[in-house]
């Protein structure tokens, strides 16, 4: 039996890529003030950047490199890359319907929201959004000390909710976090794929919006 349902929060709560494409065209701005934002080789450099990116997948330095080989030969990465932490939560955006099945999720099941990256920056963007109204217990990799797909995180997370792993549904967008961690630690999980396919031979349900969400779990 279902007791509680886990989230990811990037691409799952939030939507990620709609984010990250306002957040791309604030901040290649900000490192090159010189470009005009309605032009057609700005909006080249954001595209590319969101390439770069792999739906917040990779490290932040990465995509970083690659700007400063390619447009700006003298960037600070570190110091940019804590120029992204400190503002992306502004950009946060929720995915449609979310709200409204949370509302009606909290009523029957536990929630739970675990998420890697920094505590600071991924707790922005979980109050920017009023999340934290929905979920009694939100795990942050980085201040727990483990990241998905560590099976630690997820044990721990079931544990705060007063459920075992097996009463467990973790939802999140990326398999070789995600899911792969989830299943490992003996939950249920369900890929999210709004804005990208997924492929695989292994039998994993998937949903592409939180209309699915609702149908499947209510």
């Amino acid at each position: 039996m279902i007791k509680a349902i886990l989230f990811d929060f990037d691409g799952t709560l939030s939507d990620r890529y709609g984010a990250a494409y306002e957040m791309y065209r604030w901040y290649l701005k900000q490192m090159m003030p010189e470009e005009d934002v309605h032009s057609l080789s700005f909006e080249a450099k954001v595209q590319q950047c969101l390439i770069y990116d792999e739906y917040g997948t990779i490290d932040r330095g990465h995509v970083l490199e690659q700007i400063k080989k390619k447009w700006v030969k003298d960037l600070d990465i570190e110091k940019w890359k804590d120029v992204w932490y400190s503002n992306f939560f502004r950009y946060q955006r929720l995915m449609p319907d979310c709200e409204n099945v949370l509302h009606q999720l909290k009523e029957k099941y536990k929630l739970a929201i675990i998420t890697n990256g920094p505590e600071v920056s991924q707790m922005a963007k979980v109050k920017a959004l009023g999340m934290d109204v929905f979920f009694p217990v939100v795990v942050v990799g980085g201040a727990f000390g483990k990241q998905k797909p560590d099976v630690s995180i997820y044990h721990h997370t079931a544990q705060q909710l007063g459920v075992k792993p097996e009463e467990c549904v973790f939802i999140g967008d990326t398999f070789s976090t995600d899911i792969y961690g989830a299943l490992a630690a003996g939950m249920q999980a369900v890929m999210m794929c709004h804005d990208r396919r997924f492929v695989s031979q292994m039998d994993i349900p998937v949903v592409h919006n939180w209309k699915d969400i609702e149908h499947m779990f209510l």
